[in-house]
């Protein structure tokens, strides 16, 4: 089987910041599911949680390869690019991310001085989604395929 066609997306560091951060929560989240026991009451986990567990690794693991540390590790990201070039996919599984995590009500009792932040990074999210499926859009990927994590 051939290698997966690679899209190419053109994103400010912050941006893939937004997005690592987000896949980080996912992937927490993600490490909770699909487990059981076998038959010989060892822990077991259902084959499709563990490949999106690696899909969704293999994504920060990608971006890390091409932004370098030194970006990712200053404050002051503002105005640098880098050129991100996951398989349909992965994108799939960081539009998916963003766009759920971007929709999610503000759980009541949260302190009021926390509701701003977390509609101003819903937003944040949901702009980082919908500028990905343009540059998709025009990169060839038209349709971002659809990697649900919230259920099979």
């Amino acid at each position: 089987m051939g290698r997966a066609t690679e899209y190419s997306v053109v994103l400010d560091v912050e941006d893939w910041l937004m997005i690592d951060a987000t896949l980080d929560d996912e992937l927490d989240r993600l490490s909770q599911e699909g487990w059981d026991q076998d038959d010989w009451g060892e822990p077991s986990r259902d084959p499709h949680w563990a490949e999106l567990s690696e899909l969704g690794l293999s994504v920060r693991q990608a971006g890390w390869a091409q932004v370098p540390e030194q970006q990712r590790n200053q404050r002051r990201t503002a105005g640098r690019a880098e050129t991100l070039t996951p398989t349909a996919r992965q994108w799939g599984l960081v539009v998916f991310a963003l766009e759920s995590r971007g929709s999610h009500q503000i759980p009541a009792g949260v302190r009021p001085e926390y509701v701003e932040m977390l509609k101003t990074t819903a937003a944040r999210r949901r702009r980082i989604a919908a500028l990905l499926r343009r540059q998709l859009a025009v990169g060839g990927l038209s349709q971002v395929p659809v990697v649900d994590t919230r259920g099979r």
